[in-house]
C-alpha cells in the first residue's frame, strides 16, 4: 500500500561499542550510513522521516525527536508512527545497509488490512527493524515505553501480522548478509567485506 505509506528511518543509540562514534555518521559508500539508509527508503517513498533527538542530523531530512530519548528503537518506533500521516510506516534502521530498495518496496506493496504489521521473519527470529506498521500501533508502543518494555516484537504480539518468510527474502540474498546491522567494529568491516565482494570494482 505505497500511497499510504511513509517512511522513517532510525538513527538513534549511543554507539558505545564503535568507541563512541556516531553510528549514523559513519562512512559508506559516497556518504554516510544515514544517507545510505533514507536513499534505499526514499527509492520507494517520497516521505522519509529522520528519528533522532540528535540536532547535528538536522541536515539529512525531516527530523523527529524521540519522546523518550535512551528507550531504544521501540522508542524510535513510537516517534515514526506518531509523526506522520499515512496508514503505514515502513521503518528502517539505519545500521542495515545491506537492505536493498527491492525488499522495501516488497514489504511496502504487502500492508493492507487486517494486517498491523509486515514483517521479515527468518525461523523464530523476526526482523523488526526493516518493517511496515500500521500507525494506529503509536498508543500501544507508548504504553509498552511507558511500562518500561523495550522489546520490539511486543509491538505486535498477539496482534495480525504477514510474516515475509525467508523463502520470499532470499530472491534479495541470503537473509543474514541482508538484516546483518552495525554494532561493533567487526560487523562494520565485515559489511564493508560483502559490499565489495558484490560489487568488486567499486
Amino acid at each position: 500500500m505505497i500511497g499510504e505509506t511513509y517512511g522513517a528511518v532510525l538513527a538513534g543509540g549511543r554507539s558505545r561499542r564503535l568507541g563512541g562514534k556516531s553510528k549514523p555518521l559513519l562512512r559508506w559508500g559516497g556518504g554516510v550510513l544515514l544517507s545510505h539508509a533514507l536513499g534505499v527508503v526514499r527509492a520507494v517513498l517520497p516521505r522519509v522521516l529522520v528519528i533522532s533527538s540528535d540536532p547535528s542530523l538536522d541536515g539529512y531530512g525531516e527530523r523527529v525527536p524521540d519522546r523518550w530519548v535512551g528507550a531504544g528503537p521501540l522508542g524510535g518506533i513510537h516517534a515514526a508512527l506518531s509523526a506522520g500521516a499515512g496508514q503505514y510506516c515502513f521503518v528502517l534502521a539505519c545500521d542495515m545497509p545491506l537492505v536493498p530498495p527491492e525488499l522495501v518496496a516488497l514489504l511496502v506493496r504487502q500492508a493492507q488490512p487486517p494486517y498491523v504489521a509486515v514483517v521479515p521473519r527468518v525461523g523464530p527470529h523476526w526482523e523488526p527493524l526493516c518493517a511496515v506498521y500500521s500507525t494506529c500501533l503509536a498508543a500501544r508502543a507508548a504504553a509498552l515505553v511507558s511500562r518500561g518494555i523495550r522489546k520490539v516484537t511486543a509491538l505486535f504480539d498477539g496482534l495480525p501480522v504477514r510474516a515475509v518468510e525467508e523463502p520470499t527474502l532470499c530472491q534479495f540474498g541470503a537473509p543474514e548478509r541482508l538484516f546483518l546491522n552495525i554494532n561493533t567494529r567487526e560487523d562494520y568491516r565485515r559489511a564493508r567485506a560483502l559490499v565489495q565482494e558484490a560489487c568488486p570494482g567499486d
